[in-house]
């Protein structure tokens, strides 16, 4: 027995869901939106409007062209979400109220908009199944890939979108300059989220449904971002790229079309575990973030310090924002551990942090960075003191070479004279590399399904990105790097960056 609506407006079979319910009432018509879309609604009802304290009421308007909010009735409640700016799939979730398990989603592509009235990735997400499934997006040969960036151009993580957007420009310059991809050129356009996860939705939003919209998509560029932001690209089948590592990223199951450039925490932080072994540290206290960021650290220092056989005695997550980190530093340094280990996404963090070190008087205790302290540029800014024993993890790119590698000459002209590190802008040359690398693999079709196809069908060779100039393989189950043999390394938190490289490395 079905579960659609007939063709009458009469709802089919299901446990008490009438055609109308608490502030809910069908108008238009059920039967009047399935002749405008061509696809029929399942039993439930259409409202015409609500009432909710996060989005203004609205109405359906008579020319059933969807305004505002949609409400879903269903046996455990209604479910209100404010859809974002113009989205032109209709994604509707309705719980059959006989089996509270069980949902169904339906995509309606027609001309039904959704006004503006609040940024959510939820309605996007929801559509993740049932929308665009990454089909062909075949293009002209002389019409450009477009890669749309996301990034905190401003607020918080500007000090790594610099960084980023000039390894990008460096790899977009040199490609182009060879004659581009298969005869087309790279072409990059970059939004900013002033750092702020939310706002990045609404960004991202607007580009996807532009009429210009990108064949990749970079979602941010740390956790917080991407895990904000990914459901969108996902929803719309587009492929999508990022150096955000927390394992909840990488997910092929549910984001078939996203892969990473950065390895996970636990890798990234191996070089920190030798260091344990060689100090003969046996206790560590930990301070990381409150935020995605800091819970995908937290996982990787911990799965670091068992292997080395190292207790947590204590872990402080403070607000990223706060003024000073003092009373967190003071509360690990209680618990007298061997070592601190402390990493922020932000390079202010980094800095507040190891001032709170000198503040709280805890320079006689060793401590090490993680990946993101390593990309800030600790000695152009931070007191000499708080640099004292400070070790940090370093891919091994971001070390000078009597002779670097030739296929790097771009992205390293682009930092001569720079003190800041290398390691961000690295990142967006990989970016762009894989999908450059993506795109000549796959020919015409720039669609997610073909591009995510084309980088899982044999690995990234040698000489082509700054992070793993070995190569590296992604696999079906896999959508992040594997470090080889000889990736990392460390370096002292005070050594010197010449032309974003680190020019003193640890003995």
């Amino acid at each position: 027995m079905s579960l659609y609506a007939q063709p009458n407006g009469a709802a089919g079979p299901r446990a008490g869901v009438g055609r109308s319910g608490a502030g809910c009432t069908s108008r238009p018509s059920r039967q009047a939106l399935r002749e405008a879309s061509g696809v029929r609604w399942h039993g439930g009802c259409v409202p015409d409007r609500v009432a909710d304290p996060a989005c203004p009421e609205r109405r359906l308007p008579a020319n059933a062209e969807v305004s505002g909010i949609l409400r879903y009735c269903g046996a455990a409640g209604p479910k209100v979400l404010c859809p974002p700016v113009q989205h032109e799939n209709l994604c509707v979730h309705y719980q059959h109220q006989g089996d509270l398990g069980h949902k169904e989603t339906i995509v309606k592509h027609h001309p039904f908009r959704l006004a503006a009235i609040g940024a959510s990735a939820l309605l996007l997400a929801g559509c993740g199944s049932a929308g665009n499934t990454g089909g062909s997006n075949s293009s002209g040969s002389g019409d450009p890939i477009r890669i749309a960036i996301v990034y905190g151009v401003t607020g918080a993580f500007a000090g790594f979108a610099k960084d980023f957007l000039t390894g990008v420009n460096a790899a977009k310059d040199s490609i182009n300059a060879a004659g581009g991809v298969n005869g087309r050129k790279i072409e990059v356009d970059v939004l900013d989220d002033k750092s702020n996860p939310t706002t990045g939705v609404s960004v991202l939003t607007k580009a996807l449904t532009s009429s210009n919209p990108p064949d990749a998509v970079v979602p941010g560029g740390v956790s917080t971002e991407v895990l904000a932001m990914l459901p969108a690209a996902s929803s719309r089948g587009l492929f999508s790229i990022a150096p955000a590592s927390d394992p909840s990223i990488n997910k092929p199951s549910s984001y078939p079309y996203h892969f990473g450039t950065f390895a996970v925490p636990q890798q990234n932080l191996t070089a920190i575990g030798a260091g344990f072994k060689a100090n003969g540290t046996r206790t560590l206290g930990v301070i990381t973030s409150s935020d995605a960021f800091g819970d995908a650290v937290l996982g990787g220092i911990q799965n670091v310090a068992k292997d080395a056989g190292v207790k947590i005695v204590a872990t402080e997550r403070p607000d990223p924002t706060s003024l000073n980190f003092d009373v967190q530093y003071q509360r690990v340094m209680a618990a007298k551990p061997d070592a601190v280990f402390f990493d922020f996404a932000s390079q202010d963090a980094v800095g507040r942090l190891l001032a709170s070190r000198v503040t709280v008087g805890a320079t006689g205790t060793p401590v090490y960075g993680g990946s993101a302290a390593a990309a800030t540029p600790l000695g152009k800014s931070t007191d000499p003191a708080a640099l004292k024993s400070c070790q940090i993890p370093v891919y091994r790119f971001t070390i000078a070479s009597a002779s670097p590698p030739a296929y790097l000459a771009p992205l390293l002209k682009a930092f001569k004279g720079s003190k800041d590190s290398i390691l961000s802008g690295g990142l967006g040359w990989d970016t762009v590399k894989l999908v450059a690398l993506a795109a000549q693999r796959a020919g015409k079709d720039t669609g997610g399904k073909a591009l995510a196809a084309a980088l899982l069908s044999s690995p990234v060779p040698a000489n082509v990105l700054a992070l793993f100039p070995g190569g590296v393989g992604y696999t079906k189950d896999n959508h992040f790097p594997t470090p080889g043999e000889g990736t990392f390394g460390q370096v002292p938190c005070g050594a010197t960056l010449q032309d974003g490289q680190w020019a003193q490395v640890a003995s």
